[in-house]
């Protein structure tokens, strides 16, 4: 530490990935129509703010995919509608 320079080691934290059901995703439609503020219901799922949008823009295609299974498929991918 010659000279008073001090190394300061910058640590990345990765947020754990928090998969969400097609069930859970009609449930955050049905939290946004009763009138919930988005920063609440993004923090409520736990989820960020920028999943929550992303959702809501897909939500049309979420929800055709959901009254085509009826709700049995755990995770979907919306890249198959496209």
């Amino acid at each position: 530490m010659e000279g008073g320079a001090m190394e300061t080691k910058k640590v990345s934290v990765k947020r754990k990935l928090n998969v969400l059901t097609v069930k859970k995703k009609v449930e955050i439609f049905e939290a946004v129509d009763k009138g919930g503020k988005k920063g609440q219901i993004a923090k409520d799922f736990k989820i960020p703010a920028s999943t929550l949008s992303t959702i809501l823009k897909d939500r049309e295609k979420i929800k055709r995919l959901f009254e085509l299974k009826k709700g049995s498929m755990k995770k979907i991918r919306i890249e198959i509608l496209n």
